[in-house]
């Protein structure tokens, strides 16, 4: 009985003699021994199948038992002609908090986040964790498609009030892709593989968004896994070219820096422009490859100019805020200078406001590495991201850069002139110089100069070029009459 069938609460009768009887008493505490055991063995197997198949931080079901249950769903639906949707949800945000406020703060989040999407579907549909801040959610027994942007809309709403974790106040929202069976896909696979491609595509239209998977958006998302590719190919063979636009003091008149600019001119694509192959890089993480590329080059190209005009002429190179926070930065940058032989000071390491969101304190520790080896910095786009006000006076930038956004309208809406006015205002305040972007004619020149700001960029002075020799070359031929280029 108890090795056969298990029935550990047999007992032996104990009726006989003293011995025999002792006997029959340590029998049944070996048979209550053994029964505890068993239980005990029973509940471990439960809890290892519980763990393999649940998410430990939120209870949720694991990637695992989420495809066994996607399978089985998808056959059902197959079976019986239903409407299923797979919603993919990435929480926008989370990294900056994870990084900025710990690990712990990050978990609790999560957990959080996964009540909150719990309360807000069916018991017969399926939300699950797939890892980091990625969850998925299995709606079955639709009547429409249109029931699962609605659901996925009512969860975006959920998510909006902030989220309270230990002392700190923490907004996050999510995009969300969704694939629908049996209208886009016909099995597991592709139905997860085409919400993640609506996911990625609501996360470059803004995040905090729903967007449906549809065949054109197939062909964008092929087109951007190519794309990747040939440009890591491209990396590989140094076919990604450098030109160079000219920035001018509106003092002197004078060349003062070249910015360096990444161009990739694809053998059969033709142009492909930096708004299309720097967003994939970033993703793909291709882009510290590629700064360390562009910044090499830069500065051997930089080394050429000296002596060709009476003053030292510098280059700026824009840095992703993905490759300024790598832990060799500051020693990979010494390096390539030592390499090229380009004094520091003719370097200007242009960063936009999102260096900030991975810890200011980080940031700053950085930004005096490199000023201490004598580079200057500049705040690139400056009002057109987060515009941490507050922080400005706390980094160490040389310069600030007035994006073209607010110089396109400059002479035709008041409120962009007094913005203008107010940040070189607060630069010069913070002993910083002024550059304005993006200068297309005259009235906004001479604008720009009435106002204070100390250089200027823009088509109207000099377009990007693979030759910058020759604008410095034709400009130190004018010595006599310096102002010739910004006066056409």
């Amino acid at each position: 009985e108890v090795t056969q069938r298990k029935q550990f609460t047999s007992k032996v009768s104990v009726q006989s003699t003293q011995e025999i009887a002792q006997l029959g008493v340590e029998f049944n505490k070996m048979l209550r021994e053994l029964h505890l055991r068993e239980v005990a063995k029973s509940d471990a197997e439960t809890r290892l199948r519980q763990q393999a198949l649940t998410d430990e931080l939120t209870g949720l079901p694991n990637r695992r038992l989420f495809w066994d249950r996607l399978t089985h769903t998808l056959d059902i639906a197959a079976r019986d002609k239903q409407i299923a949707a797979l919603l993919y949800i990435d929480l926008d945000g989370f990294k900056v908090v994870n990084d900025s406020l710990g690990h712990s703060v990050g978990d609790i989040l999560i957990a959080q986040v996964a009540e909150r999407l719990r309360g807000r579907i069916r018991k017969s549909d399926t939300l699950a964790r797939l890892g980091g801040d990625e969850f998925t959610i299995l709606l079955t027994r639709l009547n429409s498609k249109e029931e699962a942007g609605l659901v996925a809309k009512h969860l975006l709403e959920v998510l909006a009030p902030q989220f309270r974790v230990e002392s700190h106040e923490i907004s996050i929202g999510a995009s969300i892709g969704i694939s629908l069976f049996p209208e886009n896909a016909v099995d597991a696979t592709d139905l997860l593989r085409q919400a993640d491609s609506a996911l990625y595509l609501a996360k470059q239209h803004g995040k905090n968004r729903v967007m449906y998977f549809t065949p054109e958006l197939e062909s964008l998302v092929q087109e951007r896994l190519s794309l990747e590719n040939q440009l890591r190919a491209a990396l590989t063979r140094s076919e990604i070219a450098l030109h160079f636009q000219p920035e001018f003091d509106l003092v002197t008149q004078r060349i003062v820096r070249f910015e360096a600019l990444a161009r990739w001119n694809h053998a059969t694509l033709g142009n492909i422009p930096p708004s299309k192959f720097i967003p994939i890089a970033e993703e793909s993480g291709l882009i510290v490859s590629l700064g360390t590329y562009v910044l090499e080059r830069a500065c051997r190209e930089a080394v050429r100019w000296q002596g060709l005009v009476a003053k030292p002429i510098q280059v700026a190179v824009n840095v992703s805020s993905i490759q300024f926070t790598q832990e060799n930065f500051v020693e990979l940058v010494g390096a390539l200078l030592r390499a090229s032989g380009l004094r520091p000071d003719l370097l200007q390491i242009e960063l936009t406001e999102s260096v900030m969101l991975n810890g200011i304190e980080a940031a700053i520790d950085t930004m005096k590495r490199l000023r201490a080896l004598g580079i200057t910095l500049a705040i690139d786009d400056f009002g057109t991201g987060y515009s941490c006000f507050s922080y400005l006076p706390k980094l160490p930038f040389n310069t600030l850069k007035i994006d073209r956004v607010f110089v396109n309208d400059l002479a035709t809406r008041p409120e962009m002139k007094a913005m203008v006015q107010s940040l070189i205002s607060l630069a010069h305040n913070l002993e910083m110089q002024v550059v304005v972007e993006g200068i297309e004619n005259t009235e906004q020149l001479e604008m720009v100069r009435a106002m204070g700001g100390n250089q200027v960029q823009g088509f109207l002075l000099g377009r990007p070029t693979a030759d910058p020799m020759s604008q410095l070359l034709a400009s130190a031929g004018s010595e006599q009459s310096p102002g010739l280029v910004l006066r056409p």
